[in-house]
């Protein structure tokens, strides 16, 4: 990517250059005056087609009115110098491969699409244009007309010129990467655009949004790629992807029973600021059997938060063989005391554990089972607070959880 406007303007001229010593070589058709695009005495040494070829340019040195037929496809090359200007009704298409140079004007109803590369170094006013895997170096003005959008699909658009436009879209075109390289964009009374990045990349540095910062004025939050939560064996896995990063210090995974109290499974270091994909995973070794939700959190530098889909996992454990949890009374309020109860332990010192629903470890003991149905009694006094726990027992091969209320 170019990444300053001096750079970008040199390689223009080095280009505009080079292609102004090969024309010599080419079919080049120049106007003569002021006038409809398909009259004779208006071009010389002819009349250019509508379908301007592959080793054809066009040379518009005065006000040309198209309107007789739908659209110009551009094959070849067309320069509209400073004297020149393009009105009218027509789409153009710049194909693949094929060059469109403005150093005047266009001003047109129909939109314009870019397989091919684009040079604006004065002013265009056009409905909409598409980007499709083609190139646009906007030192200019481009305007679109109010209520359509400049879409950026599998393209670039950069060099520091003006867009006013009330939409840009950003998305990848399978393999073709969407950049937006650089401009200042307003739309038409001079307020913030909708900027809806799909896919690709924004180079903040080079673009600004009515005079803000684009990473400063924080229009583009973290934003997801993918998000799934899956069973892996005797795991659940935590998959994610983002676009897109601003501000971004870390992600947090949330594991609850009843998808209101949750606790943290896992943590990952965020990219701060990033404008490619980047793939995070978190996995949770030790999942409640029957269904869990899993969340993902995600805290900004200046510690906002944002929380993404809550997803349901329903998880049956079949490595081993079955042993279960009881507590009772349940809810535990208005008792000195309350039991937990083992079945199928048996033979195993085992390792107990219990949590709030905020993660916190409130009591901790080993217990050598020795019978198949095994019962031990706690005082009500380990839990300070009223709220969900859960009680967790590591046989030495795996967790079991069972969930009890406290009142």
């Amino acid at each position: 990517m170019i990444t300053t406007y001096y750079k970008v303007l040199l390689n223009y001229t080095i280009f505009f250059l080079a292609f102004l010593s090969a024309i010599n070589s080419q079919t080049n058709y120049y106007s003569t005056g002021n006038g409809e695009w398909d009259t004779d005495t208006k071009w010389t040494p002819g009349i250019p087609s509508e379908t301007i070829s592959a080793g054809d340019t066009v040379f518009v040195r005065h006000k040309m009115e198209i309107s007789a037929v739908f659209e110009i496809i551009v094959n070849g090359v067309i320069v509209i110098e400073s004297s020149g200007e393009m009105h009218g009704n027509k789409k153009i298409i710049v194909n693949s491969g094929a060059t469109l140079i403005n150093q005047g004007e266009i001003n047109l109803i129909e939109e314009v699409l870019a397989y091919g590369s684009i040079y604006n170094s004065n002013s265009i006013d056009i409905k909409k244009i598409i980007i499709e895997g083609g190139y646009m170096c906007n030192t200019g003005a481009l305007e679109i007309n109010e209520g359509e959008l400049i879409h950026i699909y599998g393209g670039t658009l950069e060099c520091e010129g003006d867009l006013i436009a009330d939409e840009i879209k950003i998305e990848n075109n399978g393999g073709d990467v969407a950049v937006f390289g650089g401009g200042s964009i307003c739309n038409e009374v001079g307020n913030d655009p909708i900027i809806d990045l799909r896919s690709g990349i924004i180079d903040s540095a080079f673009v600004e949004v009515c005079g803000l910062n684009l990473l400063l004025a924080k229009l583009l939050p973290t934003e997801l790629y993918s998000y799934k939560v899956e069973l892996e064996d005797n795991n659940v896995r935590i998959d994610w992807a983002t676009d897109t990063e601003v501000d971004n210090d870390y992600f947090v995974v949330e594991r609850s029973l009843d998808s209101i109290n949750f606790e943290e499974v896992g943590r990952l270091q965020g990219a701060g600021n990033s404008e490619v994909l980047r793939y995070y995973a978190v996995t949770d070794r030790f999942p409640h059997e029957g269904i869990s939700y899993y969340r993902l959190k995600q805290v900004d530098y200046d510690e906002k938060t944002t929380y993404f889909d809550i997803k349901l996992v329903d998880y049956k454990d079949n490595s081993t063989p079955k042993n279960s949890l009881t507590v009772f009374p349940n809810p535990v309020k208005g008792h000195s005391k309350f039991s937990i109860g083992f079945e199928g332990f048996e033979g195993n010192t085992v390792q107990l554990k219990i949590r709030n629903m905020n993660g916190f470890e409130i009591y901790s003991a080993e217990i050598d089972i020795s019978q198949e149905h095994e019962l031990i009694d706690l005082e009500t006094n380990i839990i300070q607070n009223p709220g969900m726990y859960v009680v967790s027992v590591h046989n030495g091969i795996r967790w079991r959880q069972h969930v009890f209320i406290s009142q």
